[in-house]
């Protein structure tokens, strides 16, 4: 895997890691409004 990505071109590059991102900030919001929901689903001052 690493020797694939040695050798990709710049732009390849740029656009895996928009990509990786993108992937990351959205796993990480559906993982927040979970938690909101069952850790805190009375308490909106708390879970906002």
């Amino acid at each position: 895997m690493i020797e694939r990505l040695g050798k990709m071109k710049c732009e390849h590059l740029v656009i895996f890691a928009v990509v990786i991102g993108f992937v990351v900030i959205t796993f990480w919001r559906g993982v927040w409004g979970l938690l909101d929901l069952y850790l805190f689903p009375g308490d909106p001052e708390l879970s906002f």
